[in-house]
């Protein structure tokens, strides 16, 4: 750049040559001529160089204005007009050739204007020029110096400056420096240099004045710049910023130095350089950010602008084009400030020429510099001052412009002050895409075009460690990072702040220390780890003390922060230590957050307020204690009449009871249920037998378990006590009854030896008794009666003495008077009174069982309470007992509830498991499970299974208490619970569908259903606990769970009122048939009861509800015949595990239409049926353990009916192969002694035939009752469709037996017949002489053979054709003789009977006739239906056999005759 302004300048003063010598003097009155001695750019004062292009633009910029020249106007309207003739000389940087150039230029008839160029010799300059009284403009001085010491006559100067004062220079920057607080900044300045010394010291005494501490280093001798003036600036650690006032070379040198030192200085202001872009150029990046005064700017506002040059743009623009004309298109470029300071300085002199004249005649002048200027004689001003030259400068000391340059305004010492001085600031860009340094307006802000950046950044910034950071200020030291910040990295201009869950307590972190486990911070920068709280689902057990965070307790909320756990709803914690939490059973009670349920209060929400008691596990407001003692009065009664009433005869009762027990014991689990379904399994609880369901707080506020427990434990001894009292009115009642008719029948003569110290009458009763029941041991040779007497009543109480029953004539008196009266009466109708001792004992016994029963209906209650006193739970670091929240284990009152509960535990529960295993298996081995007194009092253990399932009881009573014992040791895992009763309930099914033990099908049905319905809910309750289920989704699982159990109840419910209805009607039926048999004397007609389970209800109930007398008295001797088939006592019945039972079973069960088949044929047809299945008995049915290895063994199956159709069909040879083929088989496999068994087994053959002609008669048999029996009216009618299945096997016994041959070989001879005193005849010839009684096939219900038992039965009968005539059950013939020989010895087929009109005999309690009128003989109807009809039971026909078809011919001659059969 200084290369181009020395070769611009030496063209540009060619050009100005050439102009004045080409200028024609016609076109300019004269020429004005200007001297510029300026410092060529090359030399040591070459910054200011450039002031000499903005001379020769503003002449340019004259001619294009003026061609004709400077006007100069007068106030006779003439302009004349100046040329100029600008001369500028170099002074080469030296002063005493600038002194010389301008003495030369100042002498009279040089230069009329001198036109200062450099600043730095502007004062001796001024002070020449000022003595030659010419005017002196200055383009770039500021120094004030210059103009105060020449102008002596303020206001009267010679000498101006365009430049505003150096003082204003660094008044913006230092008033930044005191904005960013620097401290210290160091002043720098050439001390030869007049104008840059000034400058400096005008710098000096403006951070004085803002309070800024300086180091002021100045030089003279430049060749220290980088030595002594850098070390000195050095050696200050805490410069903050440097003002250097220097020539660009000086100052390039020293910035360079201070780079080499990497001395990191805020921010340089240099008086001259920055300005400059090749100066920048020179320097690159290092000039980035440096900073230097500046009077213009291109980029001022139009505001400041002039009709000579326009706006600051305008200039520029001219300027540019201008240079690219003078010295070429690529050395174009913009005006320097101090050019454009040198443009402005001709506009003033422009200005102070043109308008200097206009109140002056200058006619006499003629225009010439001469005379204007130099000569007052020739100028004629009005203001008398002639003077031009005065007269000039006067007039530029009073101009007031505004221009291109901004405004320009002198004072009194000529220095302009209206103008304001820039800060420009070096800042990177591109140039024609080339990087280029070019400096920007920053200051004023108001025409900034960039912002100032200051601090600069450091160049040398330090790479601070880690746990530091760069200062804010990059020229001061790394910051260390403060507490809750840190730095990980080195060499980083912030600290991060700890994030958030971070805190950090110390400075120069290089981390952040994370906040204790589960902890976190609600800001971030924490510096303290106690402000680290818990954050949410977590808490601590000290808040606010930084210590680590636990888990949320499980069912409880944590919030977080300092807050401990509150407990979720279902869930008890103690405020206190809210650190655990227990299940609330019901959930409901506990509605979180510590709060207990409306009604409920203390540890686990246990307990009622006072005001509520508790009822089906719920607290309700008490309503007043007369309603409670209500409640409590009719649970006790409902338990009651219960037990009594319905849950020993109604089958599906059980079901309901064990299905609702096991809903309130699961309902107990800590499974949240819904209230809806929790209350619902609260009210199956009626069903369990639970003293708690209903509980007196209101009357008794402090009612609890104790009480509860020990409730529980007596209710059984309650019970017990009710039947002992029910059973002594009962025989009160009966004492009552029995001496009272004794005193009546005393009236009538009778004697029954049941005076004080008698015996019975022996034979008489003896004989009666026997009439009707049989004594077992004398009707039935070679067959002893039981020891108790089995069924038959009266056979040990006629063949005993009885010791005398009352012995004081006053007692019987009192009995006596009893009997009449009016509570008696009462009494007798609400309470059965026996007509028997034998009968009082089955009463006795029943009632017996009703406390037994008790144990297992209350079972799972008394279970519950007694293992709930003995399980404790771990409550904040102290056992309690669960279910008595507030007394501590191992207590004084802990350890009496957990002996109360023992001894409950041992007596009851203990009780019924040895009854189940114990007593039931004894019974099971002596096959005594249908004897009476284990039926009457066990009887409800088995029952209701299967003969061969007798001790099925002990399934449901495992899992009931497996149930009891999960719900109350099992808390803590609401899962194992419901998945251990799921396993265990589906075992309960599988065995409950593959064993079908129970005998009541619908009952079984149900049971099965129950369990399933409870495997259901099981599941639910399984699913509902699992925590990832959608919301909402439980509520409808349960809902659904609620509706099937409601449905089941529904339906079980409906079963049991149907059964209940049934045992109702059933009852009002046999008051019925109880009514009708009194008429004929027989009033205990108890004994016939299971007469009413052999058919089905319905049937039985349409049959004998439109009954008429003659259908009562045929259904009465129905009962007469078939009782002890039926009885369960018999060995035949669905309870009987003998063999003989079991073989009945099995041919009822897979083949039901036997019964159909017995009903139907004759009597050979039955014998043949029987001779085939006694074969099948004897030699064939349970043989495994006396034949290992048989056909059967080998057959699947599902292949059993084709063989067994093969074998049937078989002839005699294929047999025989068969046989081979077999054997040979069983040796293959078996061995020899495989090939002897089978061989054994295929060997056996029934006596006098073989099992083949049997096999064929029964086929033949079967096809010919094909035949007959063929149409499908016959199935609908058959008689297997109304018997239930337990009573199948005895009525097909009976069938089989009834009106058959007395023995194996055909006779009709009785067995007490003379022919026959033993009790059977000798085998015919040709028979095996095998009885039925050998065999054991057709013994009767007590083991007696079929032939024995039917000739028992036929005593009995109305169709006997014994000489013993039945006149009342249980009546001997020794009682009849009176009756003559129409009743004694009637002939065979005889019937003795009672007109209607006349009395029935009266009878005894037991059944003996006491009383009666004489017994006439058989009515002349009577008569002459005997002579008409044979004899009942005999061979009618005369075929030899006596059939069902001869014995309803002899009925029906019987009725049509007017006789009428009598039980």
């Amino acid at each position: 750049m200084r290369s181009r302004a020395c070769t611009g300048g030496l063209a540009l003063g060619a050009a100005l040559l050439l102009t004045i010598a080409g200028q024609a003097l016609g076109q300019a009155n004269d020429i004005l001529k200007v001297g510029v001695v300026y410092s060529a750019a090359s030399g040591e004062l070459g910054d200011w160089a450039t002031t000499t292009e903005g001379f020769a633009f503003w002449k340019h910029r004259l001619e294009q204005v003026s061609p004709n020249g400077l006007p100069v106007r007068d106030n006779t309207g003439n302009t004349y007009y100046l040329g100029i003739d600008l001369l500028s000389q170099d002074d080469g940087s030296d002063a005493a050739t600038h002194r010389s150039l301008i003495a030369a230029m100042v002498a009279p008839g040089q230069r009329d204007v001198i036109l200062n160029a450099n600043p730095s010799f502007a004062i001796t300059e001024s002070k020449a020029v000022a003595a030659a009284g010419k005017v002196h403009l200055h383009a770039v001085t500021g120094n004030s110096d210059v103009f105060t010491g020449t102008c002596t006559t303020p206001g009267s100067c010679t000498a101006f400056g365009v430049t505003p004062d150096s003082a204003a220079w660094t008044t913006g920057v230092v008033q930044e420096y005191k904005v960013q607080q620097y401290a210290k900044v160091a002043v720098v300045y050439y001390a030869n240099n007049d104008e840059l010394a000034k400058m400096c010291v005008n710098a000096m005494a403006n951070l004085q004045l803002n309070l800024i501490m300086r180091l002021e280093v100045k030089y003279t001798n430049r060749s220290l710049i980088e030595t002594d003036v850098a070390a000195a600036i050095n050696s200050v650690a805490d410069v903050d910023a440097l003002i250097a006032c220097m020539p660009s070379a000086d100052a390039a040198l020293l910035h360079k130095k201070l780079d080499t030192l990497r001395k990191p200085i805020k921010s340089f202001f240099l008086s001259n350089g920055p300005q400059d872009p090749a100066w920048n150029a020179a320097l690159g990046d290092l000039s980035i950010y440096l900073s230097a005064p500046s009077p213009w700017a291109k980029t001022l506002p139009d505001e400041f602008q002039d009709s000579f040059y326009g706006t600051a743009s305008n200039f520029n623009a001219q300027f540019a084009t201008w240079t690219a004309g003078v010295y070429g298109a690529a050395e174009e470029h913009d005006p320097s400030p101090n050019a454009a300071a040198a443009a402005a300085a001709g506009l003033v002199l422009y200005e102070g020429l043109r308008t200097a004249f206009t109140d002056c005649d200058l006619t006499a002048t003629g225009g010439l510099i001469a005379n204007l200027l130099y000569n007052s004689s020739t100028v004629i001003c009005s203001d008398n001052l002639n003077d031009g030259m005065a007269r000039v400068a006067r007039n530029i000391q009073s101009l007031s412009l505004s221009t291109f340059f901004g405004n320009v305004a002198f004072n009194k010492y000529g220095q302009n002050y209206a103008a304001t001085t820039g800060t420009v600031q070096v800042f990177a860009t591109q140039v024609s895409l080339q990087d280029a340094w070019i400096p920007s307006l920053v200051a004023p802000v108001s025409m900034a075009t960039r912002s100032f950046v200051i601090p600069q950044p450091n160049r040398y910034v330090p790479v601070c460690p880690p746990g530091t950071r760069q200062n804010g200020d990059d020229y001061l030291p790394c910051v260390e990072c403060g507490a809750g910040n840190y730095q990980n990295l080195p060499g980083q201009p912030y600290c991060d702040v700890c994030p958030v869950n971070t805190y950090s307590a110390t400075r120069g972190a290089t981390d952040c220390v994370h906040c204790p486990n589960h902890t976190i911070t609600l800001e971030k920068g924490a510096i303290i780890a106690e402000v680290c709280i818990c954050q949410l689902g977590f808490y601590a057990t000290h808040p606010g003390t930084g210590e680590a965070c636990l888990d949320c307790p499980e069912h409880s909320v944590c919030d977080g922060a300092l807050a401990w756990p509150r407990s979720d709803p279902g869930w008890y914690g103690e405020v206190e230590q809210p650190f655990k939490f227990y299940n609330c059973n019901p959930n409901l009670v506990c509605t979180g957050n510590f709060t207990c349920a409306t009604g409920y209060t203390g540890r686990m929400c246990e307990t009622c307020t006072a005001g509520y008691f508790m009822a089906v596990d719920r607290c309700y407001e008490c309503f007043g204690n007369s309603a409670v003692i209500l409640c409590l009065a009719g649970m006790y009664l409902f338990f009651l009449v219960l037990n009594i009433g319905i849950t020993r005869g109604i089958e599906c009762f059980y079901v309901i009871v064990n299905f609702c027990q096991l809903l309130s014991v699961i309902n107990g689990f800590n499974t949240n249920w819904p209230a809806s379904i929790s209350t619902l399994m609260n009210f199956c609880g009626i069903l369990a037998f639970e003293t708690n369901l209903i509980q007196p707080q209101c009357i008794n506020p402090s009612w609890g378990f104790p009480n509860n427990l020990v409730t529980q434990l007596l209710l059984p001894l309650c019970m017990a006590v009710f039947v002992a009292l029910w059973c002594g009115v009962t025989f009160l009642m009966y004492k009552i009854k029995t001496v009272g008719e004794k005193a009546e029948n005393s009236a009538h003569g009778g004697n029954f030896g049941l005076v004080s110290g008698g015996s019975t009458n022996g034979n008489f009763m003896r004989n009666s008794f026997i009439s009707y029941f049989g004594n077992e041991q004398e009707r039935i040779p070679g067959r002893t009666a039981p020891p108790d007497g089995g069924l038959r009543r009266s056979v040990s109480f006629a063949n005993m003495s009885h010791p005398p029953m009352f012995s004081r004539s006053s007692l019987t008196g009192t009995f006596k008077n009893m009997h009449g009266s009016k509570a008696y009466h009462w009494l007798s109708r609400v309470v059965t009174i026996p007509q028997s001792a034998a009968e009082w004992r089955e009463v006795y016994l029943d009632r017996v069982s009703i406390p037994l029963l008790f144990l297992n209906t209350s079972y799972v209650a008394t279970l519950k309470l007694a293992l709930a006193s003995f399980f404790c739970y771990d409550f904040m670091g102290t056992s309690y007992m669960y279910y008595m929240p507030e007394e501590q284990c191992y207590s004084s009152t802990h350890w009496k509830l957990m002996m109360v509960a023992t001894a409950g535990l041992i007596l009851y529960c203990g009780g019924l498991w040895m009854m189940v295993i114990n007593i039931l298996p004894h019974l099971g081995r002596e096959q005594a499970l249908g004897e009476k007194v284990p039926l009457l009092l066990f009887g409800w253990l088995y029952e209701s299974y299967q003969a061969k399932w007798f001790w099925y009881e002990v399934v449901p009573l495992f899992q009931r208490t497996a149930f009891v014992v999960m719900m109350v040791f099992v808390l803590d895992n609401t899962n194992v619970q419901l998945f251990v009763c799921f396993i265990l309930t589906g075992l309960a099914l599988v065995a409950e569908l593959t064993t079908e033990a129970i005998v009541d099908p619908l009952a079984r049905r149900l049971n099965a259903f129950g369990n399933a319905i409870i495997m259901l809910v099981l599941v639910i309750g399984l699913v509902m606990g699992n925590p990832l289920l959608p919301e909402g989704t439980a509520h409808v699982m349960s809902n659904v769970a609620m509706v099937i159990i409601i449905l089941f109840m529904a339906l079980t419910t409906g079963a049991v009122l149907m059964e209940t209805v049934f045992v109702v009607w059933m009852g009002v039926l046999k008051g019925r048939h109880k009514a009708v048999a009194q008429k004929w004397s027989h009033r205990d007609v108890k004994r016939y009861r299971h007469m009413y389970s052999a058919f089905s209800p319905w049937f039985l109930i349409k049959w004998l509800s439109n009954a008429r007398t003659s259908d009562w008295k045929d259904f009465h001797k129905l009962c007469i015949l078939m009782i002890e088939f039926v009885h369960p006592t018999s060995h035949v019945s669905y309870l009987s595990n003998k063999k003989i039972g079991k073989f009945w079973r099995h041919l009822t069960t897979d083949f039901p239409e036997t019964l159909d088949y017995l009903a139907t044929v004759d009597a050979e047809q039955r014998e043949n049926f029987n001779r085939f299945i006694e074969v099948m008995y004897t030699e064939f049915f349970d043989t495994d353990a006396s034949m290992e290895r048989q056909l059967n063994h080998v057959v699947k199956p599902a292949f059993r009916a084709p063989m067994a159709q093969f074998l049937s069909q078989a002839s005699g040879d294929d047999l025989v192969f068969m046989h081979k083929i077999l054997e040979g088989a069983f040796e293959r496999v078996h061995g020899v002694e495989g090939a002897k068994a089978i061989k054994r087994s295929l060997g056996r053959r029934a006596p006098g035939s073989s099992v083949g002609a049997l096999m064929y008669k029964a086929k033949a048999q079967r096809q010919e009752e094909t035949e007959l029996d063929g149409d499908a009216e016959g199935g609908l009618l058959a008689a297997h469709h109304h018997m239930p299945p337990r009573t199948r096997s005895p009525l097909m016994l009976q069938l089989a037996v009834v009106n058959g041959p007395y023995t194996s070989v055909g006779t009709t001879t009785p067995p007490h017949s003379p022919a026959s005193p033993a009790g059977g005849a000798p085998a015919a010839p040709g028979t095996s002489g095998r009885t039925s009684k050998e065999s054991g096939l057709g013994r009767g219900p007590h083991g007696a053979s079929p032939r024995a038992s039917f000739l028992r039965l036929s005593k009995v009968s109305f169709m006997s054709n014994n000489k013993v005539v039945t006149a009342a059950p249980g009546a001997e013939p020794a009682a009849l003789d009176a009756a003559g020989p129409a009743a004694h010895d009637a002939e065979p087929g005889a019937s003795a009977t009672w007109p209607e009109d006349a009395a029935a005999p009266t009878l005894d309690p037991s059944g003996v006739v006491i009383e009666h009128s004489a017994l006439p003989g058989p009515s002349s109807s009577g008569a002459a239906g005997q002579a008409a009809a044979p004899a009942a039971g005999t061979d009618g026909d005369g075929d030899g056999v006596s059939t069902m078809e001869d014995n309803a011919s002899f009925v029906k001659s019987n009725e049509a005759g007017g006789g009428e059969s009598q039980a």
